[in-house]
């Protein structure tokens, strides 16, 4: 009879325990589903990317404008060809032997994404010179409420750094990054225009 109590009571605390586990697990099961939803439900929206204030054409145009007031002699073509790109679309162009200008693209919203001022050659003071202007242009013409004069002194920050013998440096001016990384492998130094929080 003992035998039997003790049994039926083992039993009844095992069906108890069963059931106390089942509700931890049944638990646990819901809050991994409701931590997958809701991860589900943060990739299922839209990122939103920052992108300069301008289209490629914008750009371009902008940009023989303020060329031209720099006395340089580079223009782009007024309807800039897009070449079709896996991520970005995108404008390479030669500016002339030491220069060369890649703009990107968004596929979606085919605004201006980011711009490279690839800078090659020697490092006389005329050089210099052509460099603070080329890449004051380049940087003032994605920024459409900005002058050449306004950009001029932030670049000459940038080169006077580069000068110096820094590897990089960058300055922000109303949500635009412009920044240069040293290559010493090429002799050259990108510049690059991006949206500051990119």
């Amino acid at each position: 009879m003992n035998k039997h109590i003790t049994l039926l009571c083992l039993t009844g605390v095992t069906l108890v325990a069963a059931f106390l586990v089942g509700i931890y697990w049944n638990d646990k099961l819901h809050s991994l589903n409701e931590a997958r939803q809701q991860a589900a439900a943060l990739q299922a929206r839209p990122i939103e990317k920052a992108f300069l204030p301008c289209t490629p054409q914008d750009y371009a145009q902008r940009l023989n404008i303020l060329m031209e007031e720099a006395t340089l002699p580079y223009r782009l073509p007024a309807q800039p060809e897009v070449e079709i790109g896996e991520i970005h679309d995108s404008m390479t162009l030669a500016l002339d032997n030491h220069n060369t200008l890649i703009v990107l693209v968004d596929k979606n919203s085919l605004r201006v994404a980011s711009i490279t001022l690839i800078v090659n050659g020697d490092q006389s003071a005329d050089s210099d010179a052509s460099v603070l202007l080329t890449t004051a242009a380049v940087a003032a013409a994605a920024m459409p409420d900005k002058s050449l004069s306004t950009l001029t002194p932030l670049v000459a920050r940038l080169v006077a750094s580069y000068q110096g013998g820094a590897q990089s440096a960058e300055q922000t001016l109303d949500g635009v990054r412009i920044r240069y990384d040293r290559v010493p492998s090429q002799a050259a130094a990108w510049f690059w225009i991006e949206p500051a929080n990119s």
